[in-house]
């Protein structure tokens, strides 16, 4: 499995999620999942505010322990995960004076458990590509789940639907996921189980959520009533819109107020991208030039195999050119 698949999500935006699901007030007795839970950044922050919830709606100290037993649950297929998972929800308890609490937190596989209803489910699924699942994986999420049945889809397809699954009557999700889901050909069954239920959508989109980590990510916020419309939330611009579901075509795109804007493909037409992690090799600084070469320190690049570079995020001009260093 690939190392992605442990990406511990930052407090900020586990609150945002929280908030966004209505996590806030009178949750003693709501049902709460994290079908992958990692070392408990999610767990954590809702536990601290169910406590806080149930004492000020007057609960004992027990039953509120009785509640945390029985109320949360979470599921990671690391078992280091889960022993720090489990020791991290013990110290917010501790806070608040309740102690030896049999967490729900078990090292299992969320994909192959039975379905069960949850009031809220909450989470960062594993971010995993086609490409890095083993045979056996792609065999038994194909057999499985709809979003996987056909094509190149990522792993955590599976985790959007098993989510929507397992939603109750008044359940309620959030996800934070990888934006490619909203114009991926091979996501397109998965952005059909999502449209339904999709109260909100919240666009990452140039924005760094996870630390040294280059995926843009979007939020969805869903219950388990079905709506015609959804709200809209660009982070980067402010902007936002309502959006009714019968208007969205087959990728997800969406209109922004800079419509005078140009954009990368206005200028310039790429048929193939190569993905090299390796940015110098390709835009380098001159230190001369002629009719025919340009000179890098000892090296010289004939001028035909070099061209202007354009950020494709900002649309500026690089002083730099697109060749290798070694001519």
């Amino acid at each position: 499995m690939a190392s992605n698949c442990q990406i511990p999500t930052p407090e900020q935006y586990v609150e945002k999620l929280l908030d966004n699901v209505g996590y806030i007030a009178h949750l003693y007795n709501k049902t709460f999942l994290e079908n992958s839970c990692g070392e408990g950044n999610i767990l954590k922050v809702a536990v601290r505010r169910y406590i806080e919830s149930a004492l000020s709606d007057g609960y004992t100290k027990d039953e509120i322990k009785e509640g945390l037993e029985s109320h949360f649950v979470g599921y990671d297929i690391d078992q280091k995960c889960v022993i720090k998972c489990t020791h991290a929800l013990n110290l917010v308890a501790e806070v608040f004076g309740i102690i030896e609490v049999k967490w729900n937190i078990t090292q299992r596989d969320y994909l192959r458990c039975e379905p069960h209803e949850y009031d809220y489910v909450v989470g960062n699924p594993p971010y995993i590509t086609y490409h890095d699942l083993t045979d056996d994986q792609r065999s038994f999420l194909k057999k499985r789940f709809l979003s996987c049945n056909k094509g190149r889809f990522d792993y955590c397809y599976a985790f959007i639907e098993a989510g929507m699954r397992d939603l109750s009557s008044i359940g309620r999700l959030a996800y934070i996921i990888p934006y490619s889901i909203l114009r991926n050909k091979f996501a397109s069954t998965t952005r059909n189980i999502i449209k339904p239920k999709l109260k909100k959508l919240i666009d990452y989109k140039g924005i760094e959520i996870f630390p040294s980590i280059l995926t843009s990510s979007i939020a969805i916020i869903c219950d388990a009533q079905n709506s015609e419309m959804f709200e809209y939330v660009n982070m980067s611009s402010g902007w936002t819109k309502e959006v009714f579901k019968e208007e969205i075509k087959e990728d997800w795109i969406f209109e922004t107020k800079n419509e005078g804007a140009k954009r990368f493909g206005d200028y310039f037409k790429v048929s193939n991208s190569i993905a090299t992690l390796l940015n110098d090799a390709f835009i380098f600084n001159i230190d001369g030039q002629d009719n025919d070469y340009y000179y890098v320190n000892e090296y010289k690049i004939e001028s035909m195999l070099v061209y202007n570079a354009i950020s494709a995020k900002s649309g500026k001009m690089t002083k730099g050119q697109t060749a290798q260093k070694k001519a």
